[in-house]
């Protein structure tokens, strides 16, 4: 309609770009490639899309993660693509769980306090003023 500016059709070629009235799709796009720049206000086609999430992809999957600790055993690496990274507790006195995205780190008390118990004697020595206490290290 030259008056109001419109075309109206189910489907149309222009230019070489094809509008798919029928199943709402536009083809013929020249813009195929990712060169790093945008121009704006200009869509993107699929191919950038997926050129962009494949380096992303990429990208991700070389990253590493160095991990060490107090006593750095051995000193970890840890790939995102396909490693796990585990937190364990010793066991005894500290524990954890992974449940979903959520990690918990424990802290037994009761061992905690056996241990306390354990290294520490107090002197039955009741000639001795000071009356000694002594603590012991455990493991």
């Amino acid at each position: 309609d030259g008056a109001t500016g419109k075309i109206t059709a189910k489907n149309a070629v222009i230019g070489g770009v094809t509008v798919d009235g029928d199943n709402s799709h536009v083809t013929g796009l020249s813009n195929t490639t990712w060169n790093g720049t945008a121009t704006t206000g200009r869509a993107a086609t699929e191919d950038q899309l997926k050129a962009v999430a494949d380096t992303a992809k990429a990208t991700t999957d070389a990253v590493n993660l160095k991990f060490s600790g107090d006593t750095n055993t051995s000193a970890g690496v840890v790939n995102l693509k396909d490693d796990t990274f585990n937190i364990v507790g010793d066991g005894k006195y500290v524990t954890t769980d992974a449940n979903g995205k959520d990690l918990t780190v424990k802290v037994s008390e009761a061992e905690i306090k056996k241990s306390a118990v354990a290294a520490v004697t107090v002197s039955t020595d009741t000639t001795d003023a000071n009356n000694p206490i002594s603590v012991t290290p455990t493991t």
